[in-house]
């Protein structure tokens, strides 16, 4: 189960967060070749975020998910786009990609190892 984690201090409304999440996920699927349906992602929108000396826009993304490619550039690309669209600036939108090893993730009290 792919899991992308959007933290931001960019001004949203609910209808952009929630247009966002759906974006996301949709991308996530189709980058990862993975079912929508397996695909959660988390927007958390906070006061501040003090990034480069600056406190303007910033996006920070954490994915985690079993079997990610060796390179996200991909992922990378499609979901800094999907920020932009947002609000973001590019150079300050970070992404951490984390492969999970199926033994470490459940789903319903059963790991998937």
């Amino acid at each position: 189960m792919p899991y992308l984690s959007i933290t931001t201090n960019l001004p949203l409304s609910a209808k952009a967060e929630a247009t966002w999440a759906a974006e996301a996920s949709k991308a996530l699927a189709s980058e990862l070749g993975k079912p929508e349906s397996y695909v959660m992602v988390a927007l958390q929108k906070v006061a501040t975020i003090h990034f480069g000396v600056s406190q303007a826009p910033a996006v920070f993304m954490g994915l985690q998910s079993i079997g990610l490619p060796h390179d996200c550039n991909k992922v990378a690309v499609a979901l800094t786009e999907i920020a932009v669209r947002h609000g973001a600036d590019a150079q300050r939108v970070y992404l951490a990609c984390t492969d999970v090893h199926q033994p470490r993730w459940a789903q319903g009290g059963v790991t998937f190892a």
